[in-house]
């Protein structure tokens, strides 16, 4: 009597149950890598615009404006000059002022 051996192909369910949390994990990462990007630039862009809305009286006004803004990396201190340059305490904000190129920071 000879058995011959039989070979399944295909996977088994608990491979494909592996296979499917591995996918949903690796999701779940990006979905929260890329929602916590998302919230740094509009709290960028709204400083950004808090920036433009005080140089822009301080230059129609004719006189320095501060404002306290707060940032993800903590409270600045910005001076908008009537000559339309923008003075910051710390120094932080050099990243939002540089990367339009419409504010200069001293």
């Amino acid at each position: 009597m000879t058995r011959t051996s039989s070979h399944r192909t295909g996977v088994t369910l608990i491979e494909l149950i592996v296979t499917i949390v591995i996918i949903g994990v690796v999701l779940a990462i990006t979905s929260l890598s890329l929602a916590g990007q998302k919230r740094k630039d509009a709290t960028v862009a709204s400083v950004h615009t808090r920036i433009k809305a005080l140089r822009s009286s301080a230059i129609h006004s004719g006189s320095s404006q501060t404002a306290t803004l707060s940032d993800s990396a903590g409270v600045i201190l910005v001076t908008a000059l009537p000559d339309g340059r923008v003075i910051s305490d710390p120094p932080n904000i050099d990243r939002v002022a540089v990367s339009t190129g419409t504010i200069d920071v001293r």
